[in-house]
């Protein structure tokens, strides 16, 4: 059932109230996220450079690097999976957070919420696969008109 937070006139200074009073959550979702991401960078970067011999150079029209398969930046980004999958699963909070407090009225601490996540995983999890569907579903129904038109 709804609150009664829920169910009153939306207003922007309503809305702004609730995102200050969740500012400690949200904070913590954005650091956290930025920390998965960060630790991925930090173990993949040097993964894609020990293994591909340095990296560096220039790209010229004779010699693409673009046109070379390069197996280091596969390993590389396969090891950035799991870090990427950890900071998408941690920022469905950014839209959990907002339901659940419409959902019970009450301002939602940083242990509700990472429980409630933890509580939970499948339903958040599948919930980041149909935000990651939608988004490419979006993005194509604009990228291929726009290829179509400029052909």
């Amino acid at each position: 059932m709804a609150s009664t937070a829920a169910l009153a006139r939306p207003s922007l200074e309503s809305s702004w109230q609730v995102f200050l009073s969740h500012l400690p959550i949200f904070v913590v979702i954005g650091v956290a996220t930025s920390l998965a991401s960060g630790v991925g960078m930090v173990v993949t970067l040097p993964l894609s450079w020990l293994l591909g011999g340095g990296g560096g150079g220039v790209a010229t029209p004779e010699l693409s690097v673009a046109a070379t398969p390069n197996p280091a930046a596969s390993l590389a980004a396969l090891a950035q999976l799991p870090f990427g999958l950890l900071s998408g699963y941690v920022g469905v909070l950014n839209c959990a957070v907002p339901a659940l407090h419409y959902a019970s009225g009450r301002v939602i601490s940083i242990n509700e919420g990472f429980g409630e996540l933890l509580r939970r995983p499948r339903r958040y999890v599948l919930a980041g696969l149909l935000f990651a569907a939608a988004t490419w579903a979006g993005l194509l129904a604009c990228l291929i008109p726009g290829l179509l038109w400029a052909w």
